[in-house]
């Protein structure tokens, strides 16, 4: 199917040219990136002025750069001048997938379709059963016989919820239907553990505390869930612990003593005395080794997103047991290294391929507003709170989610990753998350600056919300409550800015180590001070004013070393210390010159075109020789892969 759709936009053949693309085939970043290839730019926008925008953007094209334009609908409805220039293409999924029910297709995701492309296609016609019968079986491979096997459902799950694929509600209901005619699963919470991997991970943790209860004669964990996955008499699971451990879906569970448990219990299990961090870095180490040796700049954003999760979770090991002792290797640093380089070239190629995907999963910060937008637009809420937590990498929120989940029992969390602008600073990428623009859209250097009220005020505005059900809110919880304005009755769409991470990162002048030292003491109800308290205080509210509340960063930030500072007078528009900006390319180029490990980032398709970012390589700074910070600005994975949570009440 690939060639064959590529077929369809044959190279330096037409300078416009329109695709009508109501099933989303064209989304796929791998599709986008042969494209790219191509010599294409580009351009998905629904809203007309800003369709207009991107294509003045874009001009002069020609056949050599030709401008792709994608719409979901027809193309008599684009602006009558370019649909008239234009070479006009449908496509549909149906004449790809002859012999396969058309519904059924369309409710997959990008990811789930690329498997599809790559399997042989059944030779005669299907209806919706056989076709879903079909895809279980080769595209999730389910196993309907060897499903009825608790322990090959368990690592099945396993393999599921690490590709961040969920089931379309058909499917997901067949399978649903299929697994309750089995009375090994009557007890067990299907639905949840199919749709959430949070749940999945719970009921695991849950099994695990079950098993050893019983082996200890001792009760272990807050709850006693009911004890349904029979380790004790399972090869299968027994086998799939290391693997449990290993993947993240399960945790080590501390007992008095080993005895008289059997060996294969170890891994999963840690004594009274016995720290178990160790022993999970160790594993993470492998894991993101093996990662990074399979990774290649094709590689898909749902591999970075699970590597980012590793890594935080690293990070955070790294930081709380210090450095290593002198006779030991320093794989952190390595790891480091290895994941900044691949990263860089990562980027290069899909950043901003990424950036034109918005629904109906977003990809850049820039799409939030669009997303929670579309989820009202669906009815799958109603009323939106954003609160914006300006500075939390995804190792913040780590850390966050583990002390929230601990006193707020009736949270719920869906979490996804996106990816911050570059530079990632709060001038470019935070206004970008909440005006829905991209940086070329409102960042005008010398120019009165679009304010952060305004654009979130513009945004829903054309969303034809009335301007009193829009507010945007900058929190100083230690001074002030904003519990007044935020339970008014008219509120549809609030923006929340909470900057107390963002200060401890700034204040941090000892290192990562010491921002995350701060961060814990934030989060620690025994801190006097300032604390995280009032904002869960806030976020209840929000709940129970029926809010959906979504947490969002603009950026991250990563520990850097000093390499000097650039001397340029006026001729600079930012001096941040990990990226600065100019509207001179002389200029531009003459730095990165004269800093040789240093990156020109230019012409991405989200930066105004006269606008040119030099960013420190690595984890480098503009700073004095030597000098430590923890900052933000560059492309490192701490610093542009950052959290979006959606919370609700169970």
């Amino acid at each position: 199917m690939l060639d064959q759709l590529l077929a369809l936009f044959p190279q330096n053949t037409h300078p416009l040219v329109l695709v009508s693309d109501p099933d989303g085939l064209l989304s796929d970043e791998a599709i986008l990136a042969k494209l790219a290839e191509r010599g294409f730019q580009i351009i998905q926008e629904a809203e007309p002025v800003l369709l207009r925008y991107r294509v003045e953007q874009v001009k002069p094209y020609n056949v050599e750069r030709p401008v792709l334009i994608v719409t979901d609908g027809a193309l008599e409805d684009l602006p009558f001048d370019l649909w008239q220039q234009g070479q006009h293409v449908k496509i549909a999924l149906h004449e790809f997938f002859p012999n396969l029910a058309y519904p059924i297709l369309r409710a997959l995701t990008s990811i789930q379709r690329v498997r599809l492309i790559q399997i042989p296609q059944p030779k005669e016609r299907l209806g919706e059963q056989r076709t879903i019968h079909f895809l279980l079986e080769n595209v999730f491979a389910f196993n309907t016989n060897l499903i009825q096997q608790p322990a090959y459902f368990v690592l099945w799950l396993d393999e599921f919820h690490q590709s961040n694929a969920p089931f379309p509600q058909v499917i997901l209901e067949h399978v649903l239907e299929q697994l309750y005619k089995s009375s090994e699963y009557k007890a067990w919470p299907l639905k949840e553990i199919l749709q959430d991997r949070g749940a999945y991970r719970n009921f695991i943790q849950d099994q695990w505390q079950g098993f050893l209860s019983m082996q200890t004669g001792k009760s272990l964990g807050e709850k006693n869930a009911e004890y349904l996955l029979h380790f004790e008499t399972s090869q299968g699971l027994q086998d799939a612990l290391p693997r449990l451990l290993r993947n993240g879906n399960l945790t080590r569970v501390q007992v008095e003593t080993r005895t008289p448990m059997p060996v294969w219990v170890v891994p999963g299990i840690f004594m009274l005395d016995e720290d178990p961090r160790p022993r999970r870095k160790t594993e993470l180490v492998a894991v993101l080794n093996e990662a990074l040796s399979t990774l290649t700049p094709e590689s898909r954003w749902e591999e970075w997103k699970a590597m980012a999760y590793q890594w935080a979770e690293l990070t955070i090991l790294h930081n709380d047991l210090g450095l290593p002792s002198l006779e030991d290797k320093d794989h952190y640093k390595e790891i480091r290294s290895r994941l900044d380089t691949s990263a860089m070239s990562w980027l290069q190629q899909k950043y901003s391929l990424l950036a034109a995907q918005k629904l109906p999963t977003p990809h850049h910060v820039h799409h939030i507003p669009h997303y929670l937008n579309y989820l009202r637009s669906q009815g799958k809420v109603k009323k939106v709170a954003l609160l914006i937590m300006d500075g939390m990498s995804l190792s913040d929120w780590l850390l966050v989610k583990e002390a929230w989940q601990r006193r707020q029992k009736d949270w719920q969390y869906k979490e996804n990753l996106l990816l911050a602008q570059v530079p990632t600073i709060t001038a470019v990428s935070r206004l970008s998350l909440i005006s829905g623009l991209r940086p070329s859209d409102f960042y005008i250097p010398n120019a009165t600056k679009l304010t952060e009220t305004k654009a979130w005020n513009a945004f829903w505005s054309r969303e034809g919300l009335p301007e009193n059900t829009i507010s945007l809110l900058a929190l100083n919880l230690e001074k002030t409550d904003p519990t007044p304005e935020i339970t008014n009755p008219r509120l549809q769409a609030l923006c929340l800015i909470e900057r107390q991470i963002d200060d401890i990162m700034h204040g941090a002048m000892l290192g990562e180590a010491n921002h995350q030292s701060s961060v814990n003491l934030w989060l620690s109800q025994n801190n006097l001070g300032k604390s995280s308290n009032k904002l869960e205080n806030i976020i209840n509210v929000l709940l129970d004013e029926r809010f959906t509340v979504f947490i969002a960063s603009d950026h991250g930030h990563c520990e850097a070393y000093g390499i000097g500072k650039p001397s340029e007078g006026l001729m600079v528009q930012s001096r941040g210390r990990r990226a600065r900006l100019y509207q001179d390319y002389l200029t531009a180029e003459h730095i990165q010159a004269t800093y040789n490990n240093t990156i020109l980032w230019k012409e991405d398709g989200l930066l105004p075109k006269d606008l040119y970012a030099v960013l420190p390589a690595g984890r480098q700074a503009f700073a004095d020789f030597g000098e430590i910070w923890v900052t933000h600005g560059g492309p490192t994975i701490d610093e542009i892969v950052v959290p979006l949570i959606e919370i609700n009440r169970k």
